[in-house]
């Protein structure tokens, strides 16, 4: 059953990430649009819950229903929430910091050391900046406070 609310969750997410895709203002150019590449997150998204609604109900027939929460059932929640968490901090404090407070926050969290953690937060954002920043030409939300 967690299957399919998740799988229905996942689909409206990416139904909806489509739609502000295309909201996007289009150039004239023939440069990627700032749309292009949530767009294709959103249909790797779709995908992937239709993919986990179809296989939620294939097992709802074979398994019993459980009311206890697994370990890693919290541990996704809890990423859930962190994610959450980011897209509400991202306009106040800016990419940088709330970008690089997430991914280390959630290393950390998912059981990487302190060091680990501050060094694939410190990597990954230097690589997210170069992808969005140069690669796309897309500008970054500054922020409110910074």
């Amino acid at each position: 059953m967690a299957n399919i609310l998740s799988g229905i969750f996942f689909l409206v997410i990416g139904i909806m990430a489509i739609v502000l895709a295309s909201a996007f203002p289009s150039s004239a150019s023939y440069e990627l649009m700032p749309g292009f590449y949530p767009a294709i997150l959103a249909v790797i998204l779709i995908g992937m819950s239709l993919a986990l609604l179809v296989t939620g109900i294939i097992n709802v027939k074979k398994t019993q229903p459980s009311f206890t929460i697994a370990a890693e059932t919290k541990k996704g929640l809890a990423v859930l929430e962190i994610l959450l968490a980011y897209v509400v901090i991202v306009n106040v404090l800016g990419y940088m910091v709330s970008t690089f407070a997430m991914l280390a926050g959630m290393s950390f969290f998912l059981g990487g050391s302190k060091k680990q953690s501050l060094i694939l937060a410190v990597l990954m954002l230097a690589f997210l900046c170069l992808v969005f920043k140069v690669g796309f030409n897309v500008s970054l939300p500054t922020g409110l406070l910074i």
